[in-house]
């Protein structure tokens, strides 16, 4: 549970520290476990457990009491437009910012802490050297060996270089806490000066893009949001020399702080074109459907060309996938008519849809890694083992050609195929076993007609799309459409395959279908990318046994491309 303690600065009613704890109980007084620590409270403390956004339960310890409305309690319930006293602060319940469950003020009050006089007594003894001038001495020593000498040693290199082996403190005194794992590395080691160029200055982002290098932005160089997201420096996302050491953040404010007022980053003109909406978290009410990632071919000059496009999600519109591929899932997916030819086990998913290393996209799907021990590409009847050649449609013509020719031309091929008996199937092609004219012309009408049926009737056009030109040229007659698979149907966003295979109960191939239904599609422009409605079943904020998501396990901060 995300608590945000909104606390007055001394001596101030205007100036606020804001500070977080991801905890269920929150401790707050002097005691050894006080997640926060109240100087002025001299002994004690009050746990507070949130109920919900607009009240807490709360006990105290040690003797202190809270002063409500008419008494003073060590225990009972704090609520959402009340004050509350506790010792010289007030405490107010207020409204919950964007990111955090529980939010609570407390400032410093104008009353008199009668415990604290109470409590210590200051006892002055006389002596040779006065306990003042012990604090001045004190304070000077302190600033000499842990400011003077570590500055000098940063500064002075010669300095450095002499004291290096010496017993004396160095700026390493003035960290914070550990450095994360991934900057330990040798080209930092312990000097500081990689990355803090200037002393008490921050970290600047020329530093960072010396390692990290070929980062990508958030958004495109035209975005209207540009300039405000260029007042942030990569040190105000990154936190070093903290504990626990985590560099980076993933806590929902760290998006929603600006998605849930995203309208006034836009400007007139992308809003009409490409609204985006605002975002508060993910549940089906505080976050807009999914917008996939389409490729569209776009036939320019006699070329086809394979580009991006990112609709926006509208129930009335079926968005289809132009892959020019032709495939049925149900006909591959039936246990009963297709069967590997060895095993006889039925085809699965992962037959085909081989996971990369990154465990979120696929291998491509190729036709001589994945299709052609069913589907074989023999053209002859007479040579079965000769199979065409496949993604080269030119080639694929001179082969034809080549080796039709080559079967009439030479005389003992074409005794032997004229020999040959060929068990005819009704309704099945059948290449001719001899041919009365010359070699040359048996050849290339042989070769015409294999491609006839090669195009029009059963062969490349089972699983292409081929458009038939006017022309009796044989290799200029017919056109494959070139085919193109989307790998990246949600390219603004990451997923984990494997982590969502363990589920309780069931295989992969049932996890699979789960979320993509696609066993009863007989066509391959059908999408079975899962959408918002799926993703919620299981990860619905505030449902039990639901995994609750954070924006950054399934978004990037810094995109390796920017789509326009």
């Amino acid at each position: 549970m995300f608590i945000l303690i909104r606390k007055s600065v001394f001596g101030s009613q205007e100036e606020y520290q804001d500070l977080d704890f991801d905890v269920n109980e929150l401790v707050i007084g002097n005691t050894e476990n006080a997640n926060l620590v109240l100087d002025e409270i001299v002994d004690g403390s009050i746990t507070l457990k949130p109920k919900g956004e607009d009240k807490a339960k709360f006990t105290c310890s040690n003797g202190l009491e809270v002063l409500t409305q008419t008494k003073l309690t060590a225990s009972g319930t704090l609520q959402k437009g009340f004050t509350y006293q506790l010792s010289v602060y007030d405490i107010e319940v207020i409204d919950v910012p964007a990111g955090f469950d529980f939010a609570l003020n407390i400032s410093r009050s104008k009353r008199k802490s009668l415990l604290t006089k109470k409590k210590f007594k200051i006892e002055e003894k006389k002596g040779k050297i006065s306990i003042r001038l012990l604090s001045y001495l004190l304070f000077l020593s302190i600033l000499v060996v842990y400011l003077v000498i570590p500055y000098l040693s940063f500064t002075q290199s010669g300095i450095k270089e002499k004291t290096k082996n010496l017993p004396l403190v160095t700026d390493k005194s003035w960290l914070s806490g550990p450095m994360a794992m991934a900057h330990r590395i040798p080209e930092i080691g312990d000097d500081c000066q990689v990355c803090h160029v200037k002393p008490f200055e921050k970290v600047q982002d020329k530093q960072c893009l010396s390692c990290h290098q070929n980062l990508g932005e958030h958004v495109n160089s035209m975005h209207p949001a540009v300039k405000e997201i260029d007042k942030f420096l990569c040190e105000n996302c990154h936190k070093e020399h903290n504990e626990p050491a985590q560099i980076t953040r993933t806590d929902d404010a760290l998006c929603v702080n600006c998605h849930q007022n995203i309208q006034k980053y836009e400007t007139q003109d992308s809003l009409k074109k490409n609204p985006v909406q605002v975002v508060t978290g993910f549940d089906s009410d505080n976050h807009p459907p999914f917008r996939l990632s389409l490729i569209q071919p776009k036939l320019i000059n006699g070329a086809y060309e394979w580009r991006k496009n990112r609709p926006k999600f509208d129930l009335k519109v079926k968005q289809i996938e132009e892959s020019n591929l032709k495939f049925s899932h149900k006909v591959h997916l039936d246990k009963e008519l297709v069967q590997d030819e060895l095993s006889g086990q039925s085809l699965v998913c992962s037959n085909c849809h081989q996971l990369k290393d990154d465990k979120e996209h696929f291998k491509p799907i190729t036709m001589d890694k994945d299709c052609r021990s069913c589907h074989k590409l023999s053209f002859d009847v007479f040579n079965p083992d000769i199979e065409l050649l496949h993604g080269n449609l030119r080639a694929a013509f001179v082969m034809l050609e080549a080796h039709f020719i080559r079967e009439f031309t030479d005389p003992e091929l074409r005794k032997k195929r004229s020999r040959k008996k060929i068990r005819r199937i009704p309704g099945q092609h059948s290449n001719n076993a001899t041919c009365e004219g010359s070699s040359l012309n048996c050849g290339r009408e042989e070769a015409l007609k294999e491609a006839q049926f090669q195009f029009t009737q059963s062969g490349c056009i089972t699983c292409h799309e081929v458009t038939t030109n006017k022309t009796n040229e044989l290799m200029d007659k017919w056109f494959v459409k070139p085919i193109k698979i989307n790998q990246d149907w949600y390219s603004k966003a990451q997923f984990d395959h494997v982590s969502h295979f363990s589920v309780r109960n069931k295989d992969n191939e049932e996890v699979c279908l789960t979320c993509h239904e696609i066993e009863n599609s007989d066509d391959a422009k059908d999408i079975a990318i899962p959408q918002r409605n799926k993703c919620v079943e299981c990860h619905q904020k505030g449902i039990e046994n639901s995994v609750e998501l954070t924006c950054t396990r399934c978004h990037a901060f810094h995109f390796e491309q920017q789509e326009k």
